[in-house]
């Protein structure tokens, strides 16, 4: 019994581990191995819900408090004013408190940091509830939103970095140079597009149209030159019978002297084109 007793009672510091956990984006829980991160994401937002309550509930007492001392001090004022004669004798209107009352709801509730924390916390509460219930628990929706942005700006100043230091080992950008496929040391190939620049478009597969005949370009290899780097598309001549799924237009440079062999792969170099 006792023995039993003290598992349980072992096994609560680990659950309310998980459900702190469960707070981070999803994507993250994996890095955690013990605490019990997805099975506790309902009971994280019941408590979430709990916490945004209780600021809701203190705040509000404490803001509708002092509006209802703010009310009653203005009507006995006004009371005052008029036994005095300081004011002309009109009705007191018992409303002023209970309109004051929603008052102070309405503007603790939407135009203060507490009011807003609470809603925000009940919100993304009920928000974690449906995902569970929809069997895609998620993380706290800011952590979530935040984790996400900074991913986005992460990998965008990655591939900024990769296409500055291509950039640089490329060169300045020239015009492209064709070879013939033997020259290049590719057999089978009618003839090799050379870019000093990637060509997006330009995928294996792809049909390239020109002047004279329609190309398919096979998978491209990067190798570099004693001036830079540089971006290698074999061609293959395909007649003008094909299906056209993907194809771009191209108008073919000078056919000129083979760079020599060229092959694929980090190390892959060539020699300078004459």
């Amino acid at each position: 019994m006792m023995t039993g007793l003290a598992t349980y009672l072992m096994r609560i510091p680990a659950a309310a581990l998980g459900a702190a956990v469960s707070l981070l984006p999803s994507r993250h829980w994996d890095w955690f191995e013990r605490p019990p991160v997805r099975a506790m994401v309902g009971v994280s937002a019941f408590a979430t819900a709990a916490l945004g309550g209780f600021v809701w509930v203190r705040g509000v007492y404490a803001y509708v408090h002092r509006a209802a001392d703010l009310s009653a001090a203005a009507m006995l004022d006004l009371a005052a004013r008029q036994l005095g004669g300081a004011a002309p004798p009109e009705p007191l209107l018992m409303s002023g408190p209970q309109m004051y009352t929603v008052a102070a709801l309405v503007g603790f509730t939407c135009f203060t940091p507490a009011g807003l924390l609470a809603v925000y916390l009940v919100l993304s509460a009920v928000l974690r509830g449906v995902a569970v219930a929809a069997s895609d628990p998620m993380g706290d929706p800011a952590l979530t939103s935040l984790d996400a942005l900074g991913a986005l700006l992460l990998a965008r100043a990655r591939g900024t970095r990769a296409r500055r230091a291509r950039e640089r080992a490329e060169g300045p950008d020239v015009g492209d140079r064709r070879y013939s496929g033997a020259d290049a040391g590719l057999p089978g190939v009618d003839f090799v597009i050379v870019a000093s620049r990637r060509k997006p478009d330009w995928s294996a597969a792809t049909i390239v149209i020109a002047a004279d005949d329609w190309y398919r370009v096979a998978e491209p290899f990067d190798t570099r030159f004693s001036f830079g780097m540089r971006t290698v598309y074999p061609l293959t001549r395909i007649g003008k019978t094909e299906v056209l799924r993907k194809a771009v237009r191209y108008d073919l440079p000078p056919l000129l002297r083979g760079p020599g062999r060229l092959s694929s792969g980090p190390g892959a170099t060539g020699r300078a084109p004459k």
